[in-house]
């Protein structure tokens, strides 16, 4: 007040009278007229002052629904209020992760849907509205969420509990995508899969250990929205019993708006028969399907019919299984449709999505899941069709030297990225990257902006060599020594999308938050 503003303090111990005397001033034109009232604990909800047209939030707000409580203060219309402006002082606390969450609606709790929002920014608030973050705010919102366990056990109970209030029953996958609650994968991650979830809270709902080990392995492995092929072939041969290749093209066009191939339909049935997904058994990595024994698919090559499996069989046979494997395919279907748009998609990646190692070598079709000690930051397949890049933008700073590669961005569609060490122009691995145009070979590319968002790349797009700009160099080694690398430049197919761009690129803040 003493800088020239009428403002008044209003608390839970403020007089109704005395509210509504001062609700009355905010809303007037007269000499009388309030410029702001400050409130505490009052006025989240239940109150109307249609004329507000700006709001200030001055202390943390650790709950989405009262944030948006107190930014709908202001959202009512009027005759001559042509805008609202909210301004929100975030840096003072840790819950930086509710506000994407809380702007956009968006109650996955997946953070890497929460990344997007926060990149988008503008581009998805409908209407006139929009929202400019400083960047020191924007790098606090990042880090907490790269930060925060949004997956523990206490958050998961609290909303399944609030969704099985709500339906009055147990909830099922689809029943969190259709209410617009938590990305029920996260109960996977956490108990191998939501019905493994639901027992462990309630001992007299039960199925047969066998059929909890198949639907753990379908979750984890198979039916995680990664590829819509998996969904669909079992959906249909969990609907129809046996369906050709031709049933499964023409759904995955019908749903997915794009064609796939006989390859990418057997890399799918030998997923599904846990093939490529290993285990730790006898102190070995084997196969899943070599270690459980389990069929779950039947597939004649001559005929390309695909038909259901003794184990498959055996989990149909129990209802309750059944509804979980059902509920397991439209909720994979549901998530990778989520997003997705096919113009960005190339040949099983979508561009700006996010993957892992075990992700991307599936999509690719190797055999066997690879042990990731031996992939390092890159790896030629062994029938020489591909090799994926995986880059970490910024290192950590306890990494060896070593391993420290210099990777970087020139501009947003040129990438200088350093071979493993020890390396020369006459390596094999160098070789076939620098002549993979001529070999064919595919060179997809991931990158992830630090080890804080764990395992997952960001898929960027295709990479062609620039086969004249590789050079040998030299990075520093253990005790002061030098090892010999190739320097490679490669040129992407596209230009990565600026915000993302932006985004890696930006050195991390290394915020503590808890």
């Amino acid at each position: 007040n003493s800088r020239g503003f009428k403002t008044l303090p209003i608390t839970g111990q403020t007089p109704e009278e005395e509210r509504e005397k001062a609700i009355q001033r905010l809303e007037s034109d007269d000499e009388d007229k309030l410029d702001y009232l400050f409130t505490v604990d009052v006025f989240n909800e239940g109150v109307d002052i249609p004329r507000v047209n700006q709001i200030v939030m001055l202390r943390p707000t650790t709950s989405a629904i009262i944030f948006v409580q107190q930014l709908g203060r202001g959202l009512r219309k009027v005759n001559g209020k042509e805008y609202l402006t909210v301004i929100d002082f975030i840096g003072n606390y840790q819950n930086n992760y509710l506000i994407p969450t809380a702007l956009f609606g968006d109650s996955s709790f997946n953070k890497d849907r929460l990344r997007r929002l926060l990149n988008a920014g503008s581009s998805l608030i409908p209407g006139a509205s929009s929202i400019s973050f400083e960047e020191v705010a924007r790098r606090q919102i990042y880090d907490s969420i790269d930060a925060t366990n949004l997956n523990t056990l206490n958050r998961l109970s609290e909303d399944f509990e609030l969704l099985e209030s709500r339906l009055g029953r147990k909830p099922m996958m689809m029943d969190f995508i259709q209410n617009n609650s938590r990305d029920p994968f996260h109960y996977v991650d956490y108990s191998d899969s939501l019905l493994a979830f639901t027992i462990a809270r309630d001992e007299t709902f039960s199925v047969p250990d066998k059929y909890l080990k198949v639907l753990k392995y379908l979750s984890k492995h198979v039916c995680d929205g990664i590829r819509l092929e998996e969904g669909v072939i079992l959906e249909a041969v969990l609907s129809h019993g046996s369906v050709d290749f031709n049933y499964i093209s023409d759904e995955i066009e019908r749903i997915g708006n794009f064609k796939t191939d006989h390859d990418s339909i057997n890399s799918a049935i030998h997923n599904l028969n846990l093939h490529f997904a290993t285990e730790r058994a006898n102190n070995q990595n084997m196969r899943i399907s070599e270690a459980s024994g389990f069929e779950i698919l039947k597939h004649n090559a001559n005929t390309n019919i695909i038909e259901i499996g003794s184990t498959l069989s055996a989990c149909v046979d129990d209802p309750t299984t059944k509804d979980y494997l059902e509920d397991l395919v439209q909720a994979s279907t549901s998530k990778f449709m989520t997003d997705f748009e096919p113009s960005n998609y190339v040949d099983g990646f979508l561009r700006g999505s996010k993957y892992t190692r075990k992700d991307v070598f599936r999509i690719l079709q190797w055999d066997k899941r690879p042990n990731e000690q031996n992939v390092g930051g890159y790896i030629v397949s062994p029938d020489k069709q591909n090799c994926p890049i995986f880059s970490t933008y910024h290192k950590d700073e306890n990494i060896a030297e070593t391993i420290a590669y210099e990777d970087r961005f020139i501009n947003p569609k040129h990438v200088i990225y350093m071979s493993k060490n020890n390396r020369s122009l006459s390596s094999p691995d160098v070789c076939a990257m620098r002549d993979h145009k001529e070999t064919g070979m595919r060179m997809p590319f991931f990158v992830k902006k630090n080890d804080d968002e764990g395992k997952d790349f960001y898929y960027l797009g295709e990479l062609t060599a620039i086969p004249e700009n590789f050079e040998n160099t030299t990075m520093p080694g253990n005790n002061g020594t030098t090892v010999s690398v190739v320097k490679m430049e490669y040129l992407l197919d596209q230009s990565v999308d600026f915000r993302l761009y932006k985004y890696l690129i930006e050195a991390p803040q290394n915020l503590n938050v808890s």
